[in-house]
């Protein structure tokens, strides 16, 4: 190259083309790069951790119930586990950026978590997304959601209440998609937060991101923009305490309703007017039709039918 430089550049003939081929990239980075380029845009930060931990303080049993694998010959001999979550390595970087007066300590991390199988040495490698923020459950499971469509996952979303240990009572979740378990969300408990000397409250979400990217549409079809206006009528149904959301929405779409455009959760009640051991949820349900505008009538029989179906299904 010094050779070249200094006789010319330009005095070397150009006669066949750089073996380069250019391709499309896969769908497993076209998805990676989608959701660091989108969490980015959220302000929050990433994060590359080592594999290799120290004995958690906490058993996080989530992807395994067996112990972490330890390793024969470590470098350093306290760490000397493969890790089973991202978990403790969110909350070091966290403790370190928050005795470094940054505030807040939004950070995310997608690396390979490493699962012990029985009768095997090497482990199970999965790959998974994990996000540690300073924000409300809600919001947390609102950047979940939006990575879901960014995705163009299509598939049957579930979330499920469900407690963990390292997680606070009442505000955490388990995730399904399409009967899989797909991760998990919620507060960090005050004993873990006490342990790992963080202030604050902090929300903490784990994905399988190997079955996100196996959930993941890459071909976007266009959709016309209706040219006939559409009507909205909201539901109120009564069910057992037993009975979530997913479950209303499930029998909504199984069913063939005539004009039916889609349908939308947006509020629990239980108090005075609701027998207990109940609670009332209220969604809201569309109907449109490509050909016509819709009369309020067909609105009203569709609306019949579903609540019928609701009441036969779900004992709403």
């Amino acid at each position: 190259e010094e050779i070249i430089r200094i006789y010319g550049y330009d005095k070397i003939p150009v006669k066949t083309n750089i073996g380069i081929c250019i391709t499309n990239k896969k769908i497993d980075e076209q998805a990676t790069d989608t959701v660091r380029n989108f969490l980015a845009g959220m302000g929050i930060f990433e994060a590359l951790t080592y594999s290799i931990v120290e004995e958690p303080s906490f058993d996080v049993n989530v992807w395994s119930e067996a112990k972490n694998l330890t390793i024969v010959n470590p470098l350093i001999k306290t760490e000397n586990k493969l890790r089973k979550t991202l978990l403790f390595n969110l909350l070091k970087v966290k403790k370190h950026n928050q005795d470094m007066g940054v505030k807040p300590v939004n950070i995310f991390e997608i690396s390979n978590i490493y699962l012990p199988l029985e009768g095997q040495k090497l482990p199970d490698e999965k790959k998974c997304l994990s996000l540690l923020v300073e924000k409300e459950f809600l919001e947390l499971k609102g950047i979940i959601e939006s990575i879901f469509e960014l995705l163009s996952v299509k598939k049957t979303i579930i979330w499920i209440n469900k407690e963990f240990n390292f997680l606070k009572k009442g505000i955490s979740a388990a995730i399904e998609i399409d009967g899989k378990l797909f991760g998990f969300i919620g507060e960090l408990s005050k004993e873990l937060c006490d342990k790992s000397e963080l202030n604050g409250t902090s929300c903490f979400a784990e994905m399988d991101f190997d079955l996100l990217i196996d959930k993941t549409t890459t071909q976007r079809a266009f959709q016309q923009l209706p040219n006939f206006p559409g009507i909205t009528r909201d539901v109120a149904l009564v069910v057992d305490e037993k009975i979530k959301w997913a479950d209303v929405e499930k029998c909504v779409l199984s069913g063939k309703t005539p004009f039916f455009d889609g349908l939308e959760f947006f509020d629990i009640y239980r108090g005075k007017q609701i027998d207990q051991g109940k609670k009332s949820i209220a969604f809201s349900v569309k109907f449109r039709s490509d050909e016509r505008t819709l009369k309020g009538e067909e609105a009203d029989s569709a609306i019949k039918d579903i609540v019928n179906k609701l009441g036969k299904e779900l004992g709403g």
